[in-house]
């Protein structure tokens, strides 16, 4: 084995640009397949202890799941384009329901404090869209932005978090998910950098040489590239 893995490493280094060139056309080839014919990655995902979470544990939990995941699927982070809309749930404070007029009233003072959010543009009204559920326990309301999810300003997310939070304080059980809401998904964290920034420089005072260092930090990321592109290729 050691004799045959020595073959293998003089080979790559006597052709050294040829065998560059040859796993730089299998990423391409790899990469084209996945993107062309390969599988998609799934948004059905659940982050505990996150807004969005605990707004989808009231929905089922006062709507139903089969209508949390519908919600689910209309309130995700959209288009880069298209406007963003976002939903406010609030549940009454114990002993009491939408339904009652006091109840109601303050609900209805919650939601037009949400639609005075400078950045907002509506806000759906839960009494006429029928958006409550059956035992008054709870109600949601869309709120419409003038941004796409990537371009709301923090003004407007912090107004909105001013109104939910103006709602827990007064009993009631609020949060926002969805849209600019929405826990954003990272390929590449900090953590990972920092990781990477640790190896090299551990790599660099080992071998002296920052060519050498790089080396085998280049051929780690290029077989992670190919890796996740073959396993997309081939979902």
């Amino acid at each position: 084995m050691a004799t045959a893995l020595y073959r293998l490493g003089r080979f790559a280094m006597r052709r050294r640009w040829y065998v560059l060139l040859a796993w730089l056309l299998v990423l391409a080839g790899v990469g084209t397949a996945a993107v062309s014919g390969g599988g998609s990655f799934s948004d059905s995902f659940s982050i505990p202890g996150t807004e969005s979470a605990r707004a989808q544990t009231v929905l089922a939990e006062r709507f139903g799941s089969q209508f949390a995941q519908e919600a689910a699927s209309s309130g995700r982070e959209g288009s880069t384009t298209t406007p963003a809309t976002t939903r406010v749930i609030l549940a009454p404070p114990a002993g009491t329901t939408v339904m009652d007029p006091a109840t109601a009233q303050a609900a209805g003072a919650f939601l037009a404090q949400a639609g005075a959010v400078d950045g907002v543009t509506g806000v759906s009204d839960p009494f006429t869209a029928r958006t409550i559920a059956p035992n008054g326990s709870a109600l949601y309301a869309d709120v419409q932005l003038a941004a796409p999810s990537a371009d709301v300003p923090a003004a407007t997310l912090t107004g909105l978090r001013a109104v939910v939070r103006a709602a827990r304080d007064g009993g009631w059980r609020a949060t926002i998910s969805g849209g600019p809401f929405a826990p954003a998904l990272k390929i590449i964290s900090g953590t990972e950098s920092v990781g990477l920034l640790a190896a090299l420089v551990v790599l660099v005072v080992t071998l002296g040489s920052l060519l050498a260092a790089g080396m085998p930090i280049v051929t780690a990321l290029l077989g992670v590239a190919i890796g996740a592109a073959g396993i997309l290729g081939v979902a």
